[in-house]
């Protein structure tokens, strides 16, 4: 009778979890960039994203080959993928309930954190890789914590822990300490070699990228983290997400917090080791800036908090769980748009979406589009204005090159004889290769490249016609690597020396970070300026004028390595300036300079101080940003005195 009332009881779970599943289920654009590679495949054009180029433009390889066997078999797009995802987060669900939950109240209190978390409920769905993430990290700690570890075990273990890594490269923090600590408490020669056996998967996956692509890792590698922005950028950036996330979900946090404590509560060394993976991909996100997305990067330390929770001896009594149930319950209720609370009009008003830190609530901006309550409402789905501009692409008949960012929706829909040039470059090889466009406003995940000059023309007529004949030396290496014949020793060679960096020299990195800033020698702009000079005189370096931007910077080339502790220059006084100082190709240091506040109309004098960084390497070149003014920027002169 006990155990027919638990299963009563699972199955009203699983009722719940699926209803809220339902509710709140949706596809992406991002999630598209991968499922054009998937069609790609199924139609005979090899696993690539421009039909012309073999690219990696996932970062997922095991999610993208599942959507692959959904697709090839149903051929229909929004229904297979959704059901793909769908029905990975409900097996996650069955076994949570059924297997990772020792009893009846420990599966009620885990259900009813995963609603009250939108991290964990936003990415159930999506057509990103977080479901098959959760259900291999839930693998991973049903063998992990048995009592004994056989070599069945070992070996098992090491298998998932490689196809999470196969999954996501990055979930490998995830895994790392209890892998160790496997190994370690049976240090012998034989563990090693399961272990190696076990990770054979991702291994093959890394020989057949480096033979296909030419690159141990994912295109969107090289586009997200050769931005140029400075490591305590990144991070400041990191605290902000993790911000965003307290206040829009104030529940995950606590929770993640709350499983890092209790595992060494529980003086258990397989609960602490997986502990200590959460940590480390909490610090992790700090590092790499956190993501545009809301919430998406907490899921997977936020399913393992759960699952430690769950485990604990303290939460498996009915008072404690009941009272952290209904402190979760009320930390979600205090944020808008609840999971548990979504409803069809959940992407009605999207105004607000993104906050001043660039970090989005992405179900809430595609939901209308992309929901799976929108498509049983309405159909045809998804119906974002970018789906129309593909499908225009397609029913064109003809090839096509276009210079798009977002380009998953316009790419699905496009077809194979639309080759669009991504500038955010997640899909593009030489543009990924590229530094991000310098900006103080930067957003996380959304590094716009530069589109040189030639390059869309000869993308189109097969002719080079770069106006950087250095860059188009470097884009013919690329083109060697990704379009060459596989098995060539000239592609090999190329491949050896684009991978050690030998051909860097090639890319003026300066030229294009900071493609829009009006390019001046100090001897051109030396000589002073007096104060009170109307902004727009025309003697004055008219920058912007409102909308009309001619440059974003000016760029001042110095004679020679400089020391300085300061520079002047003079500027609107409308406005304040961000100063920027190079040593070549690297940002040294930056600094605020405000002009003094009065009545008087026109230019004022501005002292700039340099950084310690920059005083001490010395810097060759200075930027001078207006920002945060009028949007009539103007500069006068610059001297270094």
């Amino acid at each position: 009778m006990a155990a027919l009332n638990r299963h009563g009881i699972n199955l009203v779970l699983l009722g719940a979890f699926t209803w809220v599943l339902y509710q709140t289920a949706w596809l992406c654009d991002d999630a598209y960039i991968s499922y054009r590679t998937a069609e790609n495949l199924v139609t005979g054009y090899g696993l690539t994203w421009n039909p012309a180029e073999r690219v990696q433009a996932f970062t997922h390889p095991l999610w993208l080959f599942l959507n692959t066997l959904a697709y090839s078999v149903f051929r229909t797009q929004f229904i297979t993928f959704m059901a793909v995802a769908l029905g990975t987060s409900l097996v996650v669900a069955v076994l949570f309930v059924y297997r990772m939950a020792l009893s009846r109240t420990q599966a009620i209190m885990g259900i009813l954190l995963f609603l009250c978390s939108r991290a964990f409920m936003d990415y159930a769905t999506s057509g990103l890789e977080n479901p098959l993430t959760n259900l291999l990290l839930l693998a991973f700690i049903l063998v992990f914590v048995q009592t004994q570890w056989g070599t069945r075990e070992v070996l098992l273990l090491s298998l998932i822990a490689g196809l999470g890594v196969l999954n996501r490269m990055d979930s490998l923090l995830l895994y790392a300490p209890a892998l160790a600590y496997m190994v370690l408490s049976q240090f012998r020669l034989r563990t090693f070699a399961l272990v190696l056996l076990g990770f054979m998967p991702f291994i093959l996956w890394e020989i057949f990228s480096l033979v296909y692509y030419g690159a141990l890792v994912p295109n969107t590698a090289f586009a997200k983290l050769g931005t140029g922005i400075p490591p305590s950028a990144l991070a400041a950036q990191g605290f902000f997400y993790f911000l965003h996330t307290l206040v829009r979900d104030p529940a995950t946090l606590p929770i993640i917090g709350l499983g890092l404590v209790s595992a060494f509560f529980l003086r258990s060394s397989k609960m602490i080791m997986l502990a200590l993976g959460m940590a480390l991909y909490m610090l992790y996100i700090i590092k790499i800036g956190g993501d545009f997305m809301g919430g998406r990067f907490f899921v997977a330390p936020y399913f393992l908090a759960v699952c430690i929770l769950v485990r604990s001896p303290v939460f498996g009594r009915s008072f404690p769980a009941f009272a952290l149930s209904i402190v979760v319950i009320f930390l979600s209720s205090l944020a808008p748009f609840a999971p548990y609370s979504t409803g069809s009009d959940f992407g009605d008003d999207t105004k607000g979406f993104k906050d001043e830190h660039g970090i989005g609530d992405e179900r809430r901006f595609w939901y209308d589009n992309g929901s799976l309550t929108a498509w049983m409402d309405k159909g045809n789905m998804p119906s974002h204005s970018y789906v129309q501009t593909g499908k225009g692409y397609r029913r064109s008949g003809r090839d096509v090159v276009k210079v798009h960012g977002s380009v998953g929706f316009r790419g699905f829909f496009g077809g194979p004889k639309a080759h669009i040039i991504d500038y955010y470059a997640l899909a593009d090889p030489l543009l990924a290769r590229l530094p991000a466009i310098y900006s103080p406003n930067w957003r996380i995940g959304h590094f716009t490249r530069t589109v040189p000059k030639g390059y869309e023309w000869s993308v189109v007529t097969g002719k080079m016609g770069f106006e950087d004949k250095d860059l188009e030396t470097y884009y013919g290496h690329i083109q060697t690597v990704t379009q060459g014949s596989i098995w060539s020793r000239e592609r090999w060679a190329t491949i050896w020396h684009l991978n050690l960096g030998h051909y860097d020299h090639l890319i003026d990195a300066n030229r294009y970070r900071f493609s829009k800033a009006l390019r001046k020698d100090l001897s051109e702009v030396n000589s002073p300026k007096r104060e009170g000079v109307a902004w727009d005189a025309p003697e004055n370096m008219v920058l912007r004028n409102g909308a009309q931007i001619k440059h974003d910077a000016l760029w001042v080339q110095l004679p020679g390595m400089r020391f300085k502790s300061r520079v002047e220059f003079s500027g609107d006084r409308n406005d304040e300036y961000l100063v920027i100082y190079l040593h070549g190709q690297e940002i040294i240091g930056t600094s605020m300079a405000i002009p003094e506040r009065n009545r008087k109309a026109g230019l004022a004098v501005v002292y700039a101080f340099a950084p310690v960084t920059a005083i001490r390497s010395g810097y060759d070149s200075v930027l001078i940003w207006p920002m945060a003014g009028d949007q009539r920027y103007s500069l006068g002169h610059v001297r270094l005195p």
